[in-house]
């Protein structure tokens, strides 16, 4: 008995410091890895991004939106069907993009890769913040 109490107390002991080193061990392993999740999340964000700024001067877009905004004398203004096949091919290329939309300057639906496009709602500041971003 005199031995059995003083290697129970060091058993106890052990136990409840392993059980601290492994639970701080847990908690910096799952900050590592939140903190790469993050980074890689960035990292898609910004390529994404960029993939739309691109496709938005394509010169595609920027030719399918001029008879929009300039259209020619004598003759109705029509959505032209290329914006929205060019739409469609490239949204059809991303994988993680479910629908490309271009929209005029009051949110209206211009042309979409969609056969319905989705509601969208713009903010009352949007012009500035595209332009900032």
């Amino acid at each position: 008995m005199a031995t059995l109490i003083p290697s129970f107390g060091l058993g106890l002991l052990s136990f409840r410091q392993n059980e601290a080193q492994i639970s701080d061990n847990v908690t910096r392993e799952l900050r590592a890895l939140a903190s790469q999740a993050s980074r890689e999340l960035e990292l898609w964000i910004n390529k994404h991004i960029h993939t739309v700024r691109a496709l938005s001067t394509s010169n595609a877009v920027i030719d399918g939106l001029t008879p929009i905004a300039h259209p020619p004398t004598g003759k109705p203004n029509k959505v032209p069907q290329a914006l929205a096949h060019y739409l469609s091919s490239v949204q059809s290329k991303l994988d993680t993009i479910l629908e490309l939309t271009v929209v005029g300057a009051t949110g209206q639906v211009v042309a979409s890769s969609a056969a319905v496009p989705s509601a969208i709602i713009l903010p009352k500041s949007w012009p500035e913040s595209a332009l900032t971003e």
